[in-house]
């Protein structure tokens, strides 16, 4: 279908009028090179298009005050009182955790879970955050989180000096 004046032909009528001028120079065959060619090129955009829908964050539009849909749950509890739980919801939230019991002495047992959760910013910036849950306390880990400035040489000195004399923490009593 020829073009008129002022419009622009269709892609695939610019496409192969490109491919039959440069295969005719070239004395090959334009319709083999022009059908191999098409099969492996759009496999080619299909794949690209398909990974940057798979890692572009979920564009879900919800008012304020309406629910926001959980698309996967697990909730597994055991006798011996190990777990595991997950869940995703529609806006790229996803949380998992597990735990179990460890002793903690000859009378005494502790839980231990340890698990991580990610969300999405309204900017579209993925945040994640692994944890781990123990007899030390809750311990994140995290790109994101602050972290604290190194200890002065003065406290860390007196520090030490204070493990070594614990005597004298008697003296202000």
């Amino acid at each position: 279908m020829p073009s008129t004046l002022g419009e622009d032909p269709p892609l695939n009528e610019s496409v192969d009028t490109y491919v039959q001028f440069h295969c005719k120079r070239k004395g090959q065959d334009a319709v083999n090179t022009r059908a191999s060619g098409t099969r492996e090129n759009d496999s080619l955009i299909i794949s690209c298009l398909l990974a940057a829908a798979l890692a572009a964050p979920p564009q879900l539009k919800l008012a304020p005050n309406e629910p926001i849909p959980i698309l996967a749950q697990s909730n597994i509890v055991n006798e011996d009182g190990t777990f595991q739980n997950s869940y995703e919801s529609a806006d790229g939230t996803r949380a998992e955790s597990s735990g179990s019991l460890k002793s903690l002495g000859p009378q005494e047992e502790g839980q231990v879970i340890q698990g991580s959760y990610s969300f999405y910013t309204p900017d579209g910036q993925l945040y994640e955050l692994r944890y781990i849950a123990d007899e030390n306390g809750f311990q994140p880990q995290g790109n994101f989180l602050p972290v604290a400035p190194p200890i002065p040489e003065e406290i860390l000195k007196s520090l030490a000096y204070n493990a070594a004399h614990p005597e004298e923490d008697n003296l202000r009593k």
